[in-house]
C-alpha cells in the first residue's frame, strides 16, 4: 500500500532523501518495538516497519532506472534485487543466536541498528541523478491498465516467495525438529542461491 506513495515522494524529491527517510523510520520503529510487550501494538509497529520499509524499493528502483542504460538495468536491478536475499542471510544467521541469548528484544534491537546503519550509509552514499522526475504525467500512466496488471502479476509471484521466506523456520523447527540456527542455515542457504539467480538473470536479461 506504500510503495506507490514512496514512489510518487522519491519523483519529488529525490531517492536519496526518500530511501535514508524511510530506513530510518523502519529502524527507530524497529528499536521500539524490542520495548513492546503486548500483542496489538507489535502488530501495529510491524506493520509501520512493513510501509518504511518499502521506501528502499521505490527509491532504489528509481535510482536504477536513471542511472543505467537499458542495455544494463537487468544486471543493475538484480544486483539491487540481491539486496532482499542478502538481508535475509544475515537475518537468518545472526538472529536465532541473538534470540537465543538475549530473547527477541535482543533481537529487535540488533535489527533496528542494522536498518540504521544502512540508512546512514544510504544517505551518505546515494546521490540523486538529475532527470526529468515527470511527476507531471504520473496521472496518465496510472490509468494504463497494463501498469496494473504488471503490477497485480508480480505481486502473485511474491505471495509464494513470501510464504516460503517466512514460514520456513518455523516449519522446520516444529515439523522437521530442525534447532532454530539449523532451520536458520537451510534458510541463509535458500537466499544465497536466490542472490546468484538473481544477478545471472538480470545479466541474462540484458
Amino acid at each position: 500500500l506504500t510503495l506507490l506513495p514512496w514512489g510518487l515522494l522519491a519523483d519529488r524529491i529525490g531517492e536519496r532523501r526518500v530511501l535514508a527517510g524511510g530506513l530510518g523510520a523502519c529502524g527507530l520503529l524497529a528499536l521500539a518495538i524490542a520495548f513492546v510487550d503486548e500483542f496489538v501494538p507489535l502488530v501495529v509497529l510491524l506493520a509501520l516497519i512493513g510501509a518504511a520499509g518499502a521506501s528502499v524499493n521505490s527509491a532504489s528502483g528509481r535510482a536504477v532506472m536513471s542511472w543505467f542504460g537499458a542495455e544494463e538495468r537487468g544486471l543493475a536491478l538484480g544486483i539491487r534485487q540481491g539486496s532482499t536475499p542478502l538481508g535475509g542471510v544475515v537475518s537468518a544467521l545472526a538472529l536465532p543466536a541473538i534470540a537465543e541469548a538475549g530473547g527477541l528484544r535482543a533481537a529487535f534491537l540488533f535489527l533496528g541498528a542494522l536498518v540504521s546503519v544502512a540508512a546512514a550509509a544510504g544517505g551518505i552514499v546515494l546521490r540523486d541523478v538529475p532527470a526529468d522526475s515527470g511527476v507531471e504525467e504520473a496521472p496518465r500512466v496510472l490509468r494504463d491498465r497494463r501498469l496494473w496488471r504488471l503490477a497485480s502479476a508480480g505481486g502473485l509471484y511474491l505471495v509464494a516467495q513470501l510464504a516460503v521466506t517466512g514460514f520456513v523456520v518455523l516449519y522446520l523447527h516444529d515439523e522437521r525438529d530442525l534447532s532454530n540456527q539449523e532451520a536458520g542455515g537451510v534458510l541463509a542457504a535458500m537466499q544465497a542461491l536466490a542472490i546468484i539467480v538473481r544477478v545471472a538473470l538480470g545479466r541474462w536479461s540484458d
